[in-house]
């Protein structure tokens, strides 16, 4: 179990992808207000109007040169990526997707990647205490495409040589700012049921200067 903290001193230029989702929205407000300089890709620009700090820049991450475009210069990604509300998507969209960033990322030399992850995925060897496992089992029985989608996301990550990937688990995000309440850990049975989307951002943007979860996929609650 570890604490996080706000912010970081080192100010880093980031590319972000699902910038204007529900968690991706929080994660640049959080990076811009820590000082970081943002290149973001979006597939409606007007969705994220340029500001000092934020280079937005119009294409779809299943493109493999608009990705290349993002991550260029760059020197971390963070990934807020998820299915898409009303669009029948492939089973294997957030997979190709992050390996679209990864092959960009190693174009570019660069190593550190922070995405995020579900808490519904399995991880072998892991197991869920109650009422986790029961959660988990509702949203593969509920929610079963996009637990496979992240499954599958999961799986690019981990195939990824050369890259320090950091997969992150929230639990339910709900709207809501930061608070001195974030539990970090690789243990379900210690967190909570729910994490602030203040909470998650916060987390997500700090892992860009922290080792502590290289290679894992730590749980996050509030």
């Amino acid at each position: 179990m570890v604490r996080a903290t706000h912010g970081c001193e080192l100010k880093l230029r980031v590319a972000l992808f699902g910038a204007t989702g529900f968690v991706g929205s929080a994660v640049l407000e959080e990076l811009l207000r820590d000082g970081h300089q943002v290149a973001a890709l979006v597939r409606t620009p007007d969705q994220a109007a340029t500001r000092p700090g934020l280079t937005v820049i119009a294409g779809d991450v299943g493109d493999p040169a608009a990705v290349a475009r993002v991550v260029s210069g760059a020197e971390a990604v963070i990934s807020c990526l998820g299915t898409r509300r009303n669009e029948n998507q492939p089973l294997d969209f957030l997979a190709s997707a992050t390996r679209n960033i990864i092959g960009a990322m190693k174009q570019g030399q660069m190593e550190r990647l922070v995405a995020i992850s579900g808490a519904g995925i399995a991880i072998p060897g892991e197991r869920k205490p109650f009422p986790h496992n029961a959660i988990s089992a509702l949203l593969r029985l509920l929610a079963r495409d996009v637990v496979a989608a992240k499954q599958h996301e999961f799986a690019a990550l981990k195939e990824s040589a050369g890259i320090a990937w950091t997969a992150v688990r929230p639990t339910r995000v709900v709207n809501g700012p930061a608070t001195d309440r974030l539990r970090v850990g690789v243990d379900p049975g210690k967190m909570g049921m729910q994490v602030t989307r203040g909470d998650l951002a916060r987390f997500m943007v700090g892992q860009l200067t922290d080792q502590t979860y290289f290679l894992r996929a730590p749980f996050v609650s509030s």
